[in-house]
């Protein structure tokens, strides 16, 4: 039985709260909630813009 892949929708809701979750266990730990929300948008920006960086190089080798 053959499974369709994942969209990219998908992957970057998963890698979104994947993120998410490592910063709330830090700030559950004791970081400052300054230094967890500061890293937190640095990381899901770049995260974010690799991923649709990915996406449109696939759809250009795709075509």
């Amino acid at each position: 039985m053959q499974t369709e892949p994942m969209t990219m929708h998908t992957k970057a809701v998963l890698m979104n709260l994947a993120i998410l979750t490592g910063l709330i266990i830090q700030y559950l730990r004791g970081k400052p909630l300054l230094i967890v929300a500061l890293s937190g948008v640095f990381i899901l920006v770049i995260a974010n813009l690799i991923m649709m960086a990915v996406a449109k190089k696939q759809s250009t080798t795709r075509s």
